[in-house]
């Protein structure tokens, strides 16, 4: 009986060390993420004023003309 509850509480011991790592594995995913979100809104910025940058420059005629 005791060689089996000894067995139960290496089990559990090793499922909360197991949770502790997977913790640290989805704090550290959710922190790129949220870096990723913040990056994603800069480029979409950029983007945005490139294209009306090349629209207004669309409908000027050239020095040239």
């Amino acid at each position: 009986m005791e060689e089996r509850i000894t067995e139960i509480e290496t089990r559990i011991a090793w499922l909360e060390h197991s949770l502790k790592e997977l913790d640290k594995v989805v704090s550290a995913l959710h922190d790129q993420i949220d870096a990723l979100h913040t990056d994603m809104g800069q480029v979409r910025g950029a983007l945005s004023r490139e294209i009306e940058t090349s629209r207004n420059l669309a409908d000027e005629k050239p020095p040239h003309w």
